[in-house]
């Protein structure tokens, strides 16, 4: 069965695209096509140059050329071999192209990949990193997160999972409409959402000392700073470590109600989108946006990175001199 949904005839510099594409990125004819060479009056088309794919037409055969495979766009969008990790999804065809579903998943070279599931087990994100790691969501309403499920997890990985946890926990945080502000007791939920994503790095074995619950943000501000696995930095040390795939929390206490963020990681961190939110404001922001000038006046905001492991709290040795 093919869906259509999209036809559009485009001229750019001297070139021509013609779409008429799929879900699958198809169209009548093969594909999503950049032609060159043809005049204004679209009246010569002389050279298919690509796929919607962005891999190159193989002119012999018409097939999609990705290296290690083929794909036939017209053959209901199919590799003409099999998968070479069909044995570990006996459950998908060995021919399908991202388990049939291209509209949320990409598979560029057919390796294995970290799979994040929604609640019935249906793969909602995937990520070609050559693991085959599993995380599906669990619990519901403000709780919703993600739990690593399966999947080989040692000393040269933990790091990079840590970060696709924290990654797409922040995605799922999104587009948990139950973490909005509540309009008529304007209650906020950063707690909630901090909590989701420390507790879905802490599924990971390893990180269990990341894990944390029933707790209010100025309880988790104290929690974070007695507790040696979150070590505090200062704000430039903060986005260092976050550009480097670190899981850092930032908060600060308050009267009545303190507030907590995390700081976005992975695909999700930008000059323009260094912390995630959930309060007030919902969404990746900066820090101005989070805190006004006249907040970090008149509160002591904290940073803390976390560190697996058994780590020593830090401890400050003084000494007093003597005269001789």
């Amino acid at each position: 069965m093919r869906y259509f949904n999209k036809f559009s005839v485009l001229q750019t510099s001297g070139n021509i695209i013609y779409q008429h594409t799929t879900t699958f990125g198809n169209t009548e004819n093969g594909c999503f096509w950049i032609l060159q060479g043809v005049d204004n009056q679209y009246s010569n088309f002389y050279q298919i140059l690509s796929y919607s794919t962005g891999k190159e037409r193989d002119e012999e055969t018409s097939y999609g050329y990705f290296c290690a495979r083929y794909m036939d766009h017209e053959l209901m969008t199919m590799w003409l071999s099999v998968d070479p990790m069909a044995d570990k999804y006996p459950s998908t065809s060995p021919y399908a192209y991202c388990a049939w579903n291209p509209v949320k998943l990409v598979d560029p070279d057919g390796r294995e990949m970290t799979d994040f599931k929604d609640a019935k087990g249906n793969v909602v994100k995937r990520i070609d990193d050559n693991q085959d790691v599993v995380y599906q969501e669990v619990g519901s309403g403000f709780f919703r997160h993600y739990e690593y499920q399966s999947g080989e997890i040692n000393s040269s990985n933990i790091d990079h999972q840590t970060t696709l946890a924290a990654q797409e926990q922040q995605n799922l945080n999104l587009e948990n409409s139950k973490l909005e502000q509540n309009p008529k007791t304007k209650d906020t939920y950063c707690n909630f959402a901090t909590q989701n994503i420390l507790n879905a790095v802490g599924s990971i074995p390893g990180n269990n000392n990341a894990a944390v619950t029933n707790k209010v943000a100025n309880q988790m501000v104290e929690w974070f700073g007695n507790n040696s696995n979150f070590v505090e930095v200062s704000q430039r040390e903060a986005a260092s470590f976050a550009n480097d795939g670190y899981v850092v929390v930032v908060g600060a206490k308050a009267k009545g109600h303190g507030h907590v963020a995390t700081l976005t990681v992975g695909t999700n961190r930008s000059s323009s989108q260094q912390y995630a939110n959930v309060g007030l404001k919902n969404g990746f922001m900066n820090f101005s946006n989070i805190f006004s000038p006249k907040y970090q006046s008149t509160h002591d905001i904290k940073h803390f990175v976390y560190l697996r492991g058994n780590v020593l709290p830090v401890v400050t040795i003084t000494a007093e001199r003597t005269k001789q």
